[in-house]
């Protein structure tokens, strides 16, 4: 279990403490902007939790590839299958997409953490189990609200993150804060550099447990920063066949 980021040396109790002050301020139920981490943008489907969503307590945990991997192999034990055959299983809802080549080895290894594992490998066994990402976060508070649960996918698309949109997100809520992209990487912690921050857009996949940690600075649903989740994705999805990047 990695442990929390160390919050930047000059400004005590990082970001994340920053925004709790500023929703306490009296009389005021939505932080004072010099404070405020980000304002989420809600979605679609659920406007108003989304804000709720920004005020909890969110734990300072990874993504536990290896809770992940025992019920992924609990599923297939239960259902008589081989890793060949689960393969088929979290492949098949997203056939028409052509999805990247899985092999019965990245799911039978993804409790390898040493380099964490692609999301869309992440993201189509969630489907399969039926669960949210935050489901995997241990002591998460909110893994079961309506917000936290995967969209329904896109008709032609494969379940994905925003990477453009994060590196947006990102860079409105640090210009908000006044952080450089090293202070933000140093909050992140884990993988992160700055380098790295800066070069998101032009990504072309991003790793689980990192895109949950991303998650928790925006302070918002991992669901909410996939591509079917941003405003007016659905309309872009039917009319060019697939996700622009």
């Amino acid at each position: 279990m990695a442990s929390q980021p160390s919050p930047h040396p000059h400004r005590p109790g990082g970001s994340a403490a920053r925004w709790r002050e500023g929703c306490e301020e009296r009389d005021s139920p939505e932080p004072m902007t010099k404070l405020r981490l980000f304002p989420v943008e809600p979605t679609s489907t659920h406007p108003t939790q989304v804000g709720e969503w920004a005020r909890l307590e969110m734990p300072a945990t990874d993504f536990d590839l290896v809770a992940l991997h025992a019920t992924l192999e609990a599923r297939k034990c239960q259902l008589g299958l081989t890793w060949t055959d689960v393969v088929r299983e979290v492949s098949a809802p997203f056939q028409d997409c052509k999805p990247r080549l899985i092999r019965a080895s990245n799911l039978r290894d993804l409790h390898d953490t040493r380099f964490g594992v692609d999301a869309e490998i992440v993201l189509l066994v969630l489907y399969w189990l039926g669960r949210s990402p935050e489901s995997f976060v241990p002591g998460h508070p909110a893994a079961d609200r309506p917000e936290a649960q995967l969209p329904s996918p896109a008709a032609g698309a494969l379940p994905s993150f925003d990477l453009p949109w994060i590196h947006a997100k990102l860079d409105a809520g640090r210009s908000r804060l006044g952080l450089s992209w090293l202070q933000v990487a140093q909050e992140l912690g884990g993988p992160f550099t700055a380098n790295g921050l800066q070069r998101l857009p032009r990504s072309r996949s991003i790793r689980f447990p990192a895109v949950m940690r991303l998650a928790r600075w925006l302070r918002c649903p991992a669901a909410s920063l996939m591509l079917s989740c941003r405003p007016g994705i659905q309309d872009r999805l039917r009319s060019t066949g697939g996700p622009q990047r």
